[in-house]
């Protein structure tokens, strides 16, 4: 019985939290299959790498970004766009962060930065913050502009082991016409 409650808690805390864009957008940039091109910078000997989850059996590219780390691309944003995303820390390590990981998301454009997006995870403290988390941002302030998209992650603390952290298939996406 406790096995199976177990089970069934794990699992449950797998769902994905927050909206995920529908039919009526399309990708116009993949933040993980450009990786490539963008400028990474990360810890000595800790590599920011896409990498492929599954979320409740479905298959799901991501970048692994263990903290400190930025990650930046430069991207011209198209009329009608938005950033979508995910936030996560990888499941073997929700019961050993000792504290938790900072995700930051700037722009910046016209050599002024942005902060679109702040949020800290905490899943050994806070059980809501298991599993991924989606958002959908709306970047029509940026349309037309060439930007600099930058992905971070801090440590909310000293102690960064297990802040196995991830950013999940961003894109950036348009609302079809």
């Amino acid at each position: 019985l406790i096995a199976e409650r177990e089970r069934t808690y794990s699992e449950g805390n797998l769902i994905e939290h927050g909206d995920v864009p529908g039919v009526e957008y399309e990708t116009a940039y993949d933040f993980v299959l450009n990786l490539s091109e963008a400028k990474i910078e990360s810890a000595k000997g800790i590599p920011v790498q896409a990498q492929t989850v599954e979320i409740q059996s479905v298959p799901r590219r991501m970048i692994f970004a263990h903290p400190p780390s930025k990650i930046t691309y430069d991207l011209t944003i198209e009329p009608k766009s938005s950033l979508a995303f995910a936030i996560g820390i990888l499941p073997a390590a929700w019961d050993k962060i000792p504290q938790g990981v900072k995700f930051d998301i700037d722009v910046v454009s016209e050599g002024i930065a942005e902060s679109l997006f702040s949020r800290v995870l905490m899943p050994k403290r806070n059980f809501g913050d298991r599993g991924w988390h989606n958002f959908i941002l709306p970047l029509e302030k940026f349309s037309k502009k060439t930007v600099s998209v930058r992905f971070s992650t801090s440590g909310s603390g000293d102690d960064l082991s297990y802040c196995w952290s991830a950013w999940g298939w961003g894109k950036i996406v348009k609302l079809l016409d």
